[in-house]
């Protein structure tokens, strides 16, 4: 599934006054005949889509799923009873790539500006129910939504598969209050650096073992060394969260 996330609208790459810069492409090449081939492209400034790309079966076993982030993407959000635009918020699409026409299943969209909503995209069953759980990473997310102290602690979401796994608007939620959308309400696991300006979620992986999932999280700017053990400032530290089975 290679991507192109720097991707214009112009593929040649020439300039021109109504091309589109950064809008991103990805493509997921298939070897069964009897399903064809998909591109997912970009349409708006600096979204840069198909940054991150998974595949999964995160709503039953027959229906294999696409995830695939638009981090710089626009999101149309609301607080109390006004709208607003939250710029490069960064979302993450469902696709049903077992459907010939691959349609939307869900979209997960972040409420923080220039947040990357989406910078990690993967699958894994986590929860060890059978299906599998969705992983999103948000690296520059700002606790404060005033912005009043530019800290970009960043956040990692779990949305457990099956039953519970949301659809359509996906962090749109009538459990969200004041604030539309609200992902940490909807998801069901929620890991927040323990260190200001770390980046959390910069990188995530998993590892399984007999008895459940491993799941790293990178926190490439965490001073957590600097305090604890007398190293370098800025100098990252990696989190390990367990989930038993």
């Amino acid at each position: 599934m290679p991507s192109a996330y720097n991707l214009n609208a112009s593929s040649n790459c020439s300039y021109s006054q109504n091309d589109i810069q950064v809008i991103g492409q990805s493509h997921i090449f298939s070897f069964d005949k009897k399903q064809p081939n998909l591109t997912l492209t970009g349409s708006s400034l600096y979204q840069s889509t198909g940054y991150s790309v998974d595949i999964g079966f995160p709503y039953d076993k027959e229906n294999l799923v696409i995830a695939y982030s638009i981090p710089g993407n626009d999101v149309d959000g609301r607080f109390n009873y006004f709208t607003e635009d939250i710029y490069r918020a960064g979302s993450v699409v469902l696709v049903n790539y077992t459907s010939k026409d691959g349609n939307s299943l869900a979209q997960f969209d972040g409420n923080r500006k220039y947040a990357r909503f989406g910078q990690v995209v993967k699958f894994c069953d986590l929860n060890g129910d059978g299906f599998d759980d969705l992983i999103i990473s948000e690296p520059n997310r700002i606790k404060d939504r005033s912005e009043w102290q530019y800290i970009k602690n960043g956040k990692i979401y779990v949305f457990y598969g099956g039953s519970q796994m949301p659809s359509g608007k996906a962090t749109f939620s009538t459990t969200c209050d004041q604030e539309q959308p609200c992902p940490s309400k909807v998801a069901n696991f929620t890991s927040d650096s323990l260190n200001e300006q770390s980046n959390n979620g910069h990188f995530v992986y998993n590892v399984s073992d007999k008895h459940g999932v491993n799941l790293y999280s990178a926190d490439v700017a965490s001073d957590a060394g600097f305090y604890h053990h007398g190293t370098g400032r800025r100098s990252g530290v990696v989190w390990r969260y367990y989930f038993k089975h």
